[in-house]
């Protein structure tokens, strides 16, 4: 009898890669940097980041809104198919495009917070995992 696991659209896959798009996913509504003034702090999440390209309320660069929707299509890739290579590929150029847009956002990387380093995490896994197909 299969488990639940191997029933599963990515029962061919592996444990790391699954975990690595569900830790990116996560990181969408998790904070990925925090802005300081004199009064407050404010979080900042990859969902807002992602939004902003459409309201431009923020001083966010377009590349970071778009490293958003890049990673998140990297995870959703994983889940729901059946190339390895492919999904190796796509994570390791979405991690490029991720890092170069963590240097240009608008606060120090002393500020970049867990939402950011969970999407990184995510991505490592997803790039490092051993996937394979039969």
């Amino acid at each position: 009898m299969k488990s639940l696991y191997e029933r599963a659209p990515w029962s061919r896959g592996n444990l790391p890669a699954v975990a690595g798009a569900v830790l990116v996913l996560l990181s969408v509504i998790a904070p990925w940097f925090y802005s300081e003034n004199h009064m407050a702090r404010r979080y900042v999440s990859g969902g807002e980041i992602a939004l902003n390209i459409f309201s431009g309320a923020e001083p966010i660069p377009v590349i970071a809104s778009l490293s958003v929707f890049a990673v998140g299509a990297v995870a959703l890739y994983v889940l729901l198919s059946k190339s390895a290579v492919l999904a190796r590929l796509f994570a390791l150029s979405a991690a490029a495009f991720f890092l170069v847009s963590i240097v240009l956002l608008p606060v120090p990387l002393s500020q970049v917070w867990a939402g950011a380093w969970t999407a990184c995490a995510g991505l490592a896994l997803i790039a490092l995992s051993p996937r394979q197909h039969g």
